[in-house]
Protein backbone atom coordinates (compact mmCIF):
# COMPACT_ATOMS: atom_id res chain seq x y z
CA UNK A 1 0.00 0.00 0.00
CA UNK A 2 1.38 3.44 -1.32
CA UNK A 3 -0.06 6.61 0.90
CA UNK A 4 0.02 9.85 -0.57
CA UNK A 5 -0.29 13.29 0.98
CA UNK A 6 -3.46 15.66 -0.38
CA UNK A 7 -2.60 18.43 2.53
CA UNK A 8 -0.19 19.42 4.86
CA UNK A 9 -0.80 22.22 7.66
CA UNK A 10 1.94 24.32 8.67
CA UNK A 11 1.62 26.48 12.14
CA UNK A 12 3.40 28.59 14.51
CA UNK A 13 1.92 30.20 17.70
CA UNK A 14 2.89 33.76 18.81
CA UNK A 15 2.15 36.27 21.97
CA UNK A 16 2.97 39.86 22.36
CA UNK A 17 2.04 40.29 18.28
CA UNK A 18 -1.78 41.81 17.84
CA UNK A 19 -2.40 42.34 14.31
CA UNK A 20 -4.96 44.66 13.35
CA UNK A 21 -7.28 44.74 10.33
CA UNK A 22 -5.28 47.83 9.29
CA UNK A 23 -2.57 45.69 8.66
CA UNK A 24 -4.10 44.49 5.83
CA UNK A 25 -2.24 46.98 3.61
CA UNK A 26 1.27 46.31 4.87
CA UNK A 27 0.97 42.73 3.76
CA UNK A 28 2.91 41.74 0.54
CA UNK A 29 1.66 38.39 -0.70
CA UNK A 30 1.46 36.20 -3.97
CA UNK A 31 -2.53 35.17 -2.89
CA UNK A 32 -5.17 37.26 -4.77
CA UNK A 33 -7.76 36.42 -2.56
CA UNK A 34 -7.10 38.69 0.82
CA UNK A 35 -9.73 38.71 3.46
CA UNK A 36 -9.88 40.12 7.33
CA UNK A 37 -12.51 38.74 9.30
CA UNK A 38 -14.14 39.64 12.74
CA UNK A 39 -16.43 38.48 15.53
CA UNK A 40 -18.53 40.45 17.97
CA UNK A 41 -17.21 43.67 15.98
CA UNK A 42 -13.68 42.69 17.15
CA UNK A 43 -10.65 42.31 14.67
CA UNK A 44 -10.57 38.26 14.46
CA UNK A 45 -7.79 37.59 11.36
CA UNK A 46 -6.76 37.18 8.08
CA UNK A 47 -6.91 34.89 5.02
CA UNK A 48 -4.38 34.57 2.37
CA UNK A 49 -4.71 32.66 -0.68
CA UNK A 50 -8.32 30.38 -1.11
CA UNK A 51 -8.69 27.00 -0.77
CA UNK A 52 -10.57 26.14 -4.24
CA UNK A 53 -6.98 27.10 -5.84
CA UNK A 54 -5.69 23.70 -4.95
CA UNK A 55 -2.33 25.34 -3.95
CA UNK A 56 -1.56 27.62 -0.45
CA UNK A 57 -3.90 29.06 1.44
CA UNK A 58 -2.65 31.49 4.65
CA UNK A 59 -4.95 31.89 7.85
CA UNK A 60 -3.41 34.30 10.56
CA UNK A 61 -5.90 34.10 13.48
CA UNK A 62 -6.78 34.91 17.01
CA UNK A 63 -6.17 30.89 18.38
CA UNK A 64 -7.45 31.92 21.97
CA UNK A 65 -10.86 33.08 20.19
CA UNK A 66 -10.79 29.64 18.42
CA UNK A 67 -10.68 27.88 21.58
CA UNK A 68 -13.29 29.58 23.38
CA UNK A 69 -15.82 28.37 20.72
CA UNK A 70 -14.55 24.72 21.06
CA UNK A 71 -11.78 23.30 23.18
CA UNK A 72 -9.70 20.50 21.09
CA UNK A 73 -8.01 19.65 24.60
CA UNK A 74 -4.74 18.98 23.06
CA UNK A 75 -3.32 22.56 22.35
CA UNK A 76 -3.01 23.60 25.92
CA UNK A 77 -1.13 20.84 26.63
CA UNK A 78 1.50 21.85 23.72
CA UNK A 79 2.07 25.31 24.82
CA UNK A 80 2.60 23.97 28.44
CA UNK A 81 3.70 26.30 31.04
CA UNK A 82 4.97 28.74 28.07
CA UNK A 83 1.34 30.43 27.47
CA UNK A 84 0.96 34.40 29.01
CA UNK A 85 -2.80 33.33 29.81
CA UNK A 86 -3.29 37.03 30.24
CA UNK A 87 -2.32 37.68 26.46
CA UNK A 88 -4.08 36.15 23.48
CA UNK A 89 -2.53 33.48 21.28
CA UNK A 90 -2.31 34.39 17.69
CA UNK A 91 -1.62 31.55 14.79
CA UNK A 92 -0.29 31.73 10.95
CA UNK A 93 -0.79 29.06 9.67
CA UNK A 94 -0.14 27.65 5.77
CA UNK A 95 -2.22 25.09 4.70
CA UNK A 96 -0.98 23.54 1.56
CA UNK A 97 -2.95 20.85 -1.03
CA UNK A 98 -2.54 18.62 -3.77
CA UNK A 99 -1.45 20.87 -6.76
CA UNK A 100 0.98 22.61 -4.61
CA UNK A 101 2.30 19.82 -3.14
CA UNK A 102 2.96 17.88 -6.70
CA UNK A 103 4.84 21.24 -7.77
CA UNK A 104 7.71 20.76 -5.21
CA UNK A 105 7.67 17.11 -5.52
CA UNK A 106 6.05 16.16 -2.01
CA UNK A 107 4.35 13.18 -2.86
CA UNK A 108 4.46 11.14 1.11
CA UNK A 109 4.16 12.53 4.43
CA UNK A 110 7.70 11.69 4.59
CA UNK A 111 8.85 14.07 1.56
CA UNK A 112 6.25 16.63 3.47
CA UNK A 113 7.83 16.00 7.47
CA UNK A 114 11.87 16.36 5.26
CA UNK A 115 10.57 19.55 3.24
CA UNK A 116 8.36 21.43 6.69
CA UNK A 117 11.99 23.53 6.85
CA UNK A 118 11.85 24.72 3.14
CA UNK A 119 8.38 25.72 2.53
CA UNK A 120 8.22 27.52 6.23
CA UNK A 121 11.15 29.58 4.47
CA UNK A 122 9.32 30.04 1.27
CA UNK A 123 5.70 30.91 2.36
CA UNK A 124 6.92 33.45 5.07
CA UNK A 125 10.11 34.99 2.80
CA UNK A 126 8.60 34.67 -0.84
CA UNK A 127 5.31 33.58 -0.38
CA UNK A 128 3.92 36.04 2.41
CA UNK A 129 5.41 38.96 3.96
CA UNK A 130 4.74 42.22 6.81
CA UNK A 131 6.08 45.05 6.02
CA UNK A 132 6.57 48.69 7.75
CA UNK A 133 5.75 51.35 5.77
CA UNK A 134 8.81 53.36 5.16
CA UNK A 135 7.18 56.04 2.81
CA UNK A 136 8.60 54.04 -0.29
CA UNK A 137 6.14 53.98 -3.11
CA UNK A 138 7.25 50.28 -3.44
CA UNK A 139 6.05 47.78 -1.35
CA UNK A 140 8.68 45.39 -2.03
CA UNK A 141 10.97 47.67 -0.58
CA UNK A 142 9.38 48.32 3.11
CA UNK A 143 11.53 46.75 5.59
CA UNK A 144 10.11 43.11 7.16
CA UNK A 145 8.13 44.10 10.35
CA UNK A 146 9.69 42.89 13.92
CA UNK A 147 7.06 40.59 14.93
CA UNK A 148 7.30 38.65 11.32
CA UNK A 149 10.88 38.19 11.33
CA UNK A 150 10.21 36.31 14.63
CA UNK A 151 7.69 34.50 12.66
CA UNK A 152 10.30 33.60 9.37
CA UNK A 153 12.47 32.26 12.58
CA UNK A 154 10.03 29.59 14.15
CA UNK A 155 11.81 26.65 15.01
CA UNK A 156 10.37 25.00 11.76
CA UNK A 157 12.32 27.05 9.85
CA UNK A 158 15.25 24.68 10.73
CA UNK A 159 17.76 24.59 8.20
CA UNK A 160 16.09 24.90 5.07
CA UNK A 161 16.93 24.16 1.55
CA UNK A 162 14.89 27.05 -0.34
CA UNK A 163 11.94 25.61 -2.68
CA UNK A 164 13.54 27.42 -5.74
CA UNK A 165 16.36 24.71 -5.00
CA UNK A 166 13.98 21.61 -4.94
CA UNK A 167 12.42 22.68 -8.10
CA UNK A 168 15.74 23.05 -9.79
CA UNK A 169 16.87 19.90 -8.97
CA UNK A 170 13.45 18.18 -9.77
CA UNK A 171 13.76 20.14 -13.51
CA UNK A 172 17.53 18.29 -13.30
CA UNK A 173 16.37 15.00 -12.76
CA UNK A 174 13.37 15.11 -15.66
CA UNK A 175 15.90 16.97 -18.27
CA UNK A 176 18.64 14.16 -17.54
CA UNK A 177 15.37 11.35 -18.12
CA UNK A 178 14.56 12.99 -21.59
CA UNK A 179 18.10 13.64 -22.23
CA UNK A 180 18.59 10.02 -21.63
CA UNK A 181 15.48 8.66 -23.88
CA UNK A 182 16.40 10.93 -26.27
CA UNK A 183 19.65 9.97 -27.13
CA UNK A 184 18.02 6.36 -27.11
CA UNK A 185 15.94 7.30 -29.75
CA UNK A 186 18.48 9.31 -32.14
CA UNK A 187 20.45 6.29 -31.86
CA UNK A 188 17.82 3.91 -33.34
CA UNK A 189 17.11 5.88 -35.80
CA UNK A 190 20.38 6.98 -37.16
CA UNK A 191 21.07 3.52 -37.16
CA UNK A 192 17.95 2.55 -39.47
CA UNK A 193 18.94 5.73 -41.47
CA UNK A 194 22.72 4.60 -42.29
CA UNK A 195 24.26 7.13 -40.21
CA UNK A 196 27.71 5.86 -38.69
CA UNK A 197 28.64 9.21 -36.51
CA UNK A 198 26.20 11.29 -33.76
CA UNK A 199 26.76 14.17 -36.06
CA UNK A 200 25.10 11.93 -38.95
CA UNK A 201 22.58 10.75 -36.86
CA UNK A 202 21.49 14.13 -35.86
CA UNK A 203 21.60 15.53 -39.59
CA UNK A 204 19.77 12.32 -41.36
CA UNK A 205 17.19 12.64 -38.24
CA UNK A 206 16.43 16.33 -38.42
CA UNK A 207 15.80 15.61 -42.42
CA UNK A 208 13.36 12.71 -41.29
CA UNK A 209 12.11 14.21 -38.84
CA UNK A 210 11.26 17.59 -40.73
CA UNK A 211 9.81 15.13 -44.26
CA UNK A 212 7.44 13.48 -41.23
CA UNK A 213 5.91 16.80 -40.11
CA UNK A 214 4.66 18.17 -43.78
CA UNK A 215 3.60 14.10 -44.23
Amino acid sequence: TYWTLSRLDLYTDLQGWNPRAADKSNFLTRATDVNYYEQNDAFSGFTFGARKSGTVLCRIYNKTIELQKKTDGWTPLIWGDRVNHDLPVWRVEFETHTKFLHQVGIKDATDGLNKQAGLWAHFTEDWLTLRTPNGDSNKSRWPISEPWEFIQNSSLRGSAIPISRIRDAQSSASLEALLSGFKGYLTSIGTRLGATTLDEAFEVSKHFVRKNERR
